[in-house]
């Protein structure tokens, strides 16, 4: 079980070991160095949400490089050969490889504190005794006045707070100031994840920033250190700006790391600061897709960002207005401003404000989802020489693919007589196929295993029905007035009850206090009822596959006949 922070006696403990470093130390303040001159690049670059965020800046990673190379250089004077002696333990201990052991295996402060004896001592090692008398302590099996006099300690004080260069026999690191900010990185980059999710306490709210925005450039997904990160931050009683709210959203984004309680904290904060923004429209969008990636359905947030665009209409970029629109969609949302909304930016977009084709496509796909699309949006993202476009920009993926079922689809659903350019069947387009995830399959398979045993046979029964709109419809079955099954086939009595199963796990709701539907999963629901299916949604919060079979079944049923009762009352 993965404990979320920490105990407050161990952060007691801890900052008082602290307040030790800062006694023995030189070094009056703990710090991050950053070497980029433009810090808003993690939060000012819009995210593409068709794609994995993997287009980030390389600063971060030189820097980590540098950084790797310096521990490198402090490490490597622990090859040698040099034998230790403990007058007060009697221990001898050759340094070759053992210095890990003699902390994991030290059982009292005596032996734990050997490892300062030694002539060379490591950040990363004295951070790890540190860590390792701060467990003790919170656990009562020592006090700190058993060992915050002894002198060893107060070298590994010294050594934790002090700036300097690094020796060793075969390399001169020379003006290179290492201060505790490069400690932090040695844990990240070297330690254990608990030792750098212990030091995570210790450190400001700015500078727990930095550290997630690290993680989220290195795509280095360490649940022990992100679930102290999130925790901290969320109970951390400093305030975030905008720009550090956009850095923990795309953090958190681009780790795949929707920690309810953090994106609740980064909103509480963002509602507060976004108000006073005046011209920076890029910090905004990067927010937004965020966001939309996170799939995070915040409306009072939602609704502020769309009242900031309407008013600041004028100073927004072209991207941080699709931004927008796509976010609602992959929410499915509309805002509490929503008619202005569309009557002020709608007008105002075009494709030629699109800098890739694939930004227009998600538009016209947007305004599907939110079902205020005309004809003509349709028929520019229809349109052949748009398709080539497409094809020629190598954007031709399988989620605009999906994208271009689910507009056709909805052109020929919504729209009574649509005589727009449609995707021909012989295109690759229309031979997509739709993959499932392992959790889903899994979801439908237990699903149609428990239908088989409520209806007679497959013949009762379909199931995996491409509907050519770029979806699945995952099961399908006609019942009458009654409940009785009735075959499924092209020639089924049209009198019978359309019933449309669709399984749906964590990646088909949005995030947040509620589970909705994702604007995806919400178009599909409404394009087949449109079919004239009544749609019985199988979430994952209420329908479990490793139930027992009796307990699946009667689910089901019980769902089925609330949809024919419902049906018979209209």
């Amino acid at each position: 079980m993965l404990h979320f922070g920490f105990l407050s006696s161990r952060i007691i403990t801890q900052k008082l070991l602290l307040s030790n470093i800062s006694r023995y130390s030189s070094a009056t303040t703990i710090v991050f160095k950053n070497n980029s001159d433009k810090p808003d690049d993690l939060s000012t670059k819009p995210i593409d949400l068709k794609t994995p965020i993997a287009s980030t800046t390389t600063n971060v990673q030189q820097q980590g490089d540098k950084s790797t190379n310096l521990v490198a250089a402090a490490f490597a004077s622990l090859k040698s050969e040099t034998v230790l002696s403990s007058t007060k333990s009697g221990v001898k201990l050759r340094r070759k490889n053992v210095t890990d052991d003699v902390i994991d295996n030290a059982t009292t402060v005596d032996a734990l504190l050997l490892i300062a004896e030694a002539p060379i001592v490591s950040r990363r090692h004295a951070l790890k005794v540190v860590s390792k008398l701060a467990d003790w302590s919170s656990s009562g099996k020592i006090t700190i006045s058993d060992f915050e006099t002894d002198v060893r300690f107060q070298k590994l004080c010294r050594i934790l707070g002090r700036t300097g260069t690094l020796n060793n026999k075969n390399t001169k690191v020379q003006n290179r100031t290492v201060n505790v900010g490069d400690d932090l990185s040695t844990v990240l980059g070297v330690t254990g994840d608990d030792e750098a999710a212990k030091l995570v306490a210790t450190i400001s709210l700015s500078q727990m920033v930095k550290v997630l925005s690290a993680l989220a450039q290195k795509r280095r997904r360490s649940t022990p250190l992100l679930r102290s990160l999130a925790n901290n931050i969320t109970n951390s009683n400093e305030s975030l700006d905008l720009k550090q709210c956009a850095d923990v959203l795309y953090a958190a984004a681009a780790l795949t790391f929707p920690e309810v309680s953090l994106l609740e904290r980064v909103c509480t904060d963002l509602t507060a600061k976004l108000p006073l923004n005046k011209d920076r429209s890029a910090v905004v969008g990067s927010i937004l897709t965020s966001i939309g990636i996170l799939r995070y359905k915040n409306t009072a947030v939602l609704d502020l960002i769309s009242e900031w665009i309407v008013k600041h209409h004028d100073i927004c970029r072209p991207q941080d207005t699709f931004a927008l629109f796509l976010t609602l969609a992959m929410v499915s949302y509309h805002p509490s401003n929503s008619a202005e909304l569309y009557k002020v930016i709608l007008p105002q977009l075009n494709i030629a404000d699109a800098v890739k084709s694939t930004v227009w496509l998600d538009f016209v796909w947007s305004l599907i989802v939110l079902n205020i699309a005309t004809e003509k949006d349709i028929e520019t993202a229809l349109n052949p020489e748009f398709i080539k476009r497409l094809k020629d920009e190598n954007c031709l993926t399988i989620a605009s693919k999906i994208k271009l079922l689910n507009i056709q689809g909805y052109a020929n659903t919504v729209f009574d007589k649509y005589t727009g350019p449609t995707i021909p069947e012989d295109s690759e387009i229309a031979t997509v196929t739709v993959v499932r995830s392992r959790e889903k399959q899994a979801l439908v398979a237990a699903m149609l295993d428990s239908l088989g045993s409520l209806l007679p046979s497959t013949t009762y029964l379909k199931s995996n029905v491409d509907t050519g709109m770029g979806f699945i419809l995952d099961g399908e079955c006609l019942v009458d007035g009654k409940c009785n099954p009735l075959p499924v086939s092209e020639k089924s009595d049209k009198s019978g009850i359309k019933i449309a199963f669709m399984a749906y796990d964590y990646h088909d709701l949005c995030r947040g206090n509620r589970f909705e539907l994702n604007g995806m999963n919400n178009l599909a629901k409404r394009l087949l009822e449109k079919k004239g299916y009544n749609v019985i949604g199988v979430s994952h919060t209420e329908f479990n596959p490793r139930d027992k079979l009796i307990r699946r079944v009667q689910y089901l049923e019980s769902c089925l006949k609330d949809v024919v009762k419902q049906h018979s009352s209209n």
